[in-house]
């Protein structure tokens, strides 16, 4: 039932793409500004001149391969994972990257030993990604993706990031990180990990969600 987002949620991207960034751009950005989603709170650095610049350099990051093949798994995610899947509970991975990043996603997941999932490339359309696989959960950071499916009836557990802290929705769980996670689902009783809905999470109907 559940689909997990990768990167900021699985996948710790973030200083190995702005350690790319500050290469290509020949400077520090040790002064960005965390709590922010956009450009990882990079662009008030800019000056308006430099900024055609950064852009170009972004989107050239964002398509690297190598970026993404650095990074490291979040402490816990593996374990997690591998726990959702022996229970027969994970239903497949959701990204925002470009399709054409799938080679080295997929090489990624087996070089860290995540259980082979379905891999879906949503362009951000976190809704549809559900829909395709079936899931009725999403572990997930970006606070935009989480607040539109818990709106939509699912269940949405929004691991803590500095940009995240004002999302706020009766179905969405915030967690401190993957081992949060991993002690909330182990305290289910058997019988309910086994159910459909187990803590009463959400089930798609007109009447909207169940908890």
């Amino acid at each position: 039932m559940f689909a997990l987002d990768l990167d900021g949620t699985l996948v710790h991207v973030e200083p190995l793409f702005v350690r790319a960034l500050e290469a290509r751009l020949g400077r520090s950005l040790a002064g960005r500004d965390p709590s922010a989603y956009e450009h990882f709170g990079i662009s008030p650095l800019i000056p308006e001149e430099e900024r055609p610049a950064f852009l170009r350099a972004w989107e050239e990051v964002l398509r690297d391969p190598e970026v993404y093949a650095q990074a490291p798994p979040y402490p816990g995610a593996v374990e997690v994972a591998t726990w959702l899947h022996r229970r027969g509970m994970l239903r497949g991975y959701v990204t925002s990257r470009p399709p054409a990043l799938e080679a080295v996603t997929r090489e990624w997941l087996a070089r860290w030993e995540l259980p082979q999932a379905p891999l879906v490339h949503d362009g951000g359309e976190r809704l549809r990604a559900l829909l395709r696989l079936g899931a009725q959960a999403l572990v997930e950071d970006h606070p935009g993706h989480a607040l539109r499916v818990a709106e939509e009836g699912y269940l949405a557990f929004l691991l803590d990031r500095p940009y995240n802290r004002e999302a706020r929705h009766p179905a969405l769980v915030r967690l401190a990180g993957w081992e949060a996670l991993g002690r909330l689902l182990r305290t289910l009783p058997l019988d309910v990990r086994a159910r459909r809905d187990p803590l009463g999470w959400p089930e798609r109907k007109k009447g909207g969600y169940r908890g």
